[in-house]
């Protein structure tokens, strides 16, 4: 880890292992494992492990980014607070540790791993967009230099700006971890609004893994209600207007038996 780079938040060489209940599994019982998996690895490994979201043991652990903030490269003083004693494994910064990072446990809600592609190779361009829509928001200073915060938009969305030298493009990288309260379609379209603000256009977006099937059909059945469409339409219908409406096949074919975690199971319904 101690040579490791990239573009992603990271505190270990394995980051962040979640359990999510997808079907015949309560959210308590995934917190459960997620205990045992916890104690497990800081005990049999030696990592330091660190239990968020619904497994978390204090409110100031539940969200990741509060846990990961500094990254790597803060951890060492990280574990020389008192206030930051893993809830497994060691708490000193040993040369193991130095090479392995800490580990993030937790239970949680389906998290869709969600990139807004932008006209623009500026990362700055998805910063700010990324800044303006993220729940967190920014912190800015004022006049006499004080910082003051500003609350994003969108409620349960994480978001970051960077440049993806692959397509060429600028990205607002978005995790949605609720998407019963901030879909897909929330986010692009509050990308797109901020976007228009500084001048910059959204040319479409990504799902990077799976996604559940629900999440994609509200999409769908949002942007056909602006049509007044919305009534009597297919599961198929719904899913192609949401992969219209999104530009999910800007950057490659969109293929739904590959991406929605239903259809990729075998529970595939018309």
């Amino acid at each position: 880890m101690s040579a490791h780079t990239g573009a992603h938040p990271r505190m270990g060489a394995c980051d962040v292992c979640p359990f999510v209940p997808v079907s015949g599994i309560t959210m308590l019982e995934c917190a459960d494992l997620a205990h045992r998996l916890g104690q497990k690895v800081g005990e049999g490994l030696g990592i330091p492990v660190f239990l968020y979201e619904r497994a978390a043991s204090s409110p100031g652990r539940k969200n990741l980014a509060d846990i990961r903030s500094g990254e790597y490269e803060c951890l060492e003083e990280m574990l020389k607070n008192p206030e930051w004693k893993p809830d497994f494994g060691p708490a000193d910064y040993s040369e193991r540790t130095k090479k392995t990072g800490a580990t993030v446990i937790g239970a949680r809600e389906f998290l869709i791993a969600y990139n807004i592609n932008l006209q623009s190779k500026a990362k700055k361009h998805a910063s700010t967009i990324a800044g303006r829509i993220r729940e967190k928001g920014v912190t800015v200073k004022d006049k006499k230099g004080r910082q003051k915060k500003i609350p994003g938009r969108l409620k349960h969305c994480k978001a970051i700006g960077w440049y993806v030298d692959e397509y060429k493009k600028a990205q607002v990288s978005v995790n949605l971890t609720d998407y019963h309260v901030t879909n897909m379609h929330h986010a692009y379209e509050a990308a797109k609004e901020e976007g228009i603000a500084i001048g910059i256009m959204v040319t479409g977006s990504q799902i990077v893994g799976l996604v559940p099937k629900r999440a994609l059909i509200e999409a769908g059945l949002f942007y056909l209600s602006k049509k007044g469409q919305a009534a009597f339409v297919s599961e198929k219908e719904s899913l192609e207007a949401a992969v219209r409406s999104l530009g999910l096949n800007d950057l490659a074919v969109f293929d739904p038996d590959e991406k929605i975690i239903e259809y990729l199971i075998g529970e595939k319904f018309t």
